[in-house]
């Protein structure tokens, strides 16, 4: 297991982020974590492997997903969503972490890999509108304080 100090103290965890199909259900993938690489050889029955990807913070980049997919967990299960792939794969590859593309099931046809480019270029860009809002909030924050200690 490979641990990287950071200048704060804060300890990261790195390894790999995996999906699973859910063989009987459809457009059902299981979320997890391990520091271990997965070997798609030896998945379980019922649930081939289809998506690894490797983080520097393996804890951040399973609480991210998790969390952006949480309104398509299934029942009680809250690392089993509901979606398509390209879905599931981009909410990974868009949350801004550092990673590394591992390993792709290759049973997708060309327009199931450009759903996963456009999805997450969406997502990307969805991201960036955010961070650029919540900035110009802390402008307008930062002008009113200003204006208010001219005025007082």
């Amino acid at each position: 297991m490979a641990s990287h100090g950071t200048s704060n103290g804060v300890y990261m965890n790195s390894g790999y982020l995996y999906v699973e199909s859910v063989n009987q259900s459809p457009e059902t993938y299981h979320l997890a974590m391990s520091v271990e690489k997965p070997d798609p050889e030896q998945a379980p029955a019922g649930r081939p492997l289809v998506y690894v990807a490797r983080f520097r913070d393996i804890d951040a980049a399973f609480m991210h997903a998790g969390g952006k997919l949480r309104r398509r967990c299934k029942h009680q299960d809250t690392v089993t969503f509901v979606t398509k792939l390209s879905t599931m794969i981009a909410v990974i590859e868009a949350d801004g972490l550092k990673y590394e593309r591992i390993w792709l099931t290759d049973s997708l046809n060309d327009s199931e890999m450009e759903a996963i480019a456009t999805e997450t270029k969406r997502l990307q860009n969805q991201l960036q509108n955010q961070e650029l809002a919540w900035k110009m909030v802390g402008i307008i924050a930062v002008v009113i304080f200003v204006l208010l200690s001219i005025v007082v």
